[in-house]
């Protein structure tokens, strides 16, 4: 997702497919930001607070976390967890409501980097910004339904995400707040299926923060 958790956090992984070719990015600079998203070697764990309304499973204020090492990519949320290996192009993901199980490239698309499974109409560099999380690359990107605004590191780390419906009377929107990231994984054994059973979010990044900074969002509109 990573994170969004690029991600939705909606994950809805099963509108992947679209016949629309997707527009080459304006900007090389825009490009090479969204490219180092989804080919990032670092090893980080991302912790991030979730404001989100509208239609989905996912509607609601929620925590997330994202971890990473190598090729592989792992996003949690109280309701989802997965794991992606992003060199491959595959992933599987688990509703821990039901214990549904869905495996396929879309995971992956979902999972690693800003996400791919619909192609994009634009994509806009913003410029770069000082941060409390270092320097960052601002990013807008627009497909056929949403448009989505990201701030990457320079190691390739989504660190923020906000995603508004081009339909504005839709209300729907997600504004994604980053806690931490950290340098070092809770777990070595963490991007199997089998994982996927149990959760490796730190339980001090599952209570909503006492106020939202808000100082890596772009524009006016809010969703908290």
């Amino acid at each position: 997702m990573a994170r969004a958790l690029a991600l939705w956090l909606f994950f809805a992984v099963a509108g992947a497919a679209c016949a629309e070719a997707a527009e080459p990015a304006p900007d090389p600079r825009a490009k090479a930001a969204f490219e180092r998203t989804k080919r990032t070697r670092e090893t980080y764990a991302l912790y991030s607070w979730n404001w989100v309304k509208g239609s989905g499973f996912e509607t609601g204020p929620h925590w997330s976390a994202e971890f990473h090492r190598g090729t592989l990519h792992r996003v949690e949320t109280p309701h989802v967890r997965l794991v992606a290996d992003c060199a491959a192009g595959t992933g599987t993901m688990l509703r821990v409501d039901t214990g549904q199980i869905e495996n396929g490239a879309a995971v992956a698309g979902a999972a690693c980097g800003i996400n791919s499974n619909f192609p994009v109409r634009n994509l806009e560099w913003l410029g770069r910004k000082a941060t409390r999380f270092g320097t960052l690359d601002m990013l807008r990107v627009v497909d056929h339904a949403d448009e989505r605004l990201y701030a990457v590191d320079q190691a390739g780390v989504l660190v923020a995400s906000e995603i508004f419906p081009r339909d504005k009377a839709s209300g729907s929107c997600l504004q994604q707040e980053p806690l931490a990231v950290e340098k070092a994984l809770p777990a070595e054994d963490m991007f199997s299926e089998a994982s996927l059973q149990k959760s490796f979010a730190a339980d001090r990044f599952q209570s909503p923060p006492k106020a939202y900074v808000g100082d890596l969002w772009l524009g006016t509109r809010r969703c908290v």
